[in-house]
């Protein structure tokens, strides 16, 4: 006997009735349900068989979206109640390089001036060409008592960082860069011995007129050397 879907207690609407209007008796309800009921069905046998076939193939189907779709709501209470993680922060890289350490120094009341150069004059104390943000700084012991003017007060590439900036050449400057020596015997400047000279470009009328008329300022600046 051909039971309906609502007589079968196994059938897939008893178990999901929600699903019912979509059992495939509900569809074809005629559809035979086993052999002996095709050989009392109005179709063919191969038509019978093929129905059959359709029916178990469709109640597993939607007995398979079912359980899916059961799956996914569970699965979506259970994340949507758990807390929000964060990734744990990765551990600094040790790149195994040494830290290098350095020395403030500062100076206050130090006289600056001004002086241009010739031009195809030689280099630089340092061996390189002159440039607008350079400045000579007076030999580490003046010549006349045995210095060397390739040995400044202040290392040839050290940086001195300006309490207030100077205009040069239409440039503000905060920082300088010790790049010559200048006054080799103190002559000049004896009671400031971090006296430094700012390079105003090459010597013409103009540069020169500007070299002049900044004259000499007292300014206060600090920089820093290696720490060994």
């Amino acid at each position: 006997m051909l039971m309906s879907a609502e007589n079968d207690p196994f059938s897939v609407s008893s178990i999901f009735p929600c699903l019912q209007l979509f059992h495939p008796l509900n569809i074809i309800p005629d559809i035979p349900g086993n052999k002996a009921s095709c050989k009392r069905s109005k179709y063919n046998k191969k038509r019978c068989i093929y129905l059959m076939l359709r029916r178990y193939v469709n109640s597993i189907a939607v007995v398979v979206i079912s359980m899916l779709l059961v799956l996914g709501f569970i699965l979506y209470l259970y994340y949507a109640t758990q807390p929000s993680r964060k990734p744990a922060p990765s551990p600094p890289k040790q790149t195994g390089q040494k830290l290098n350490w350095y020395m403030q120094f500062s100076t206050k009341q130090q006289k600056s001036t001004a002086y241009t150069e010739e031009p195809g004059a030689p280099l630089a104390a340092n061996g390189k060409p002159y440039y607008i943000g350079g400045v000579a700084v007076h030999p580490r012991i003046p010549l006349q008592d045995g210095g060397k003017a390739t040995i400044p007060i202040l290392p040839f590439g050290t940086i001195i960082y300006l309490d207030k900036p100077i205009p040069v050449q239409g440039r503000e400057l905060s920082s300088m860069t010790v790049i010559d020596t200048g006054d080799v015997n103190y002559g000049l400047w004896p009671s400031h011995p971090y006296w430094f000279d700012i390079y105003w470009g090459s010597s013409n009328y103009y540069n020169n007129q500007a070299a002049r008329s900044y004259g000499s300022h007292l300014v206060n600046y600090h920089w820093y050397e290696p720490w060994n």
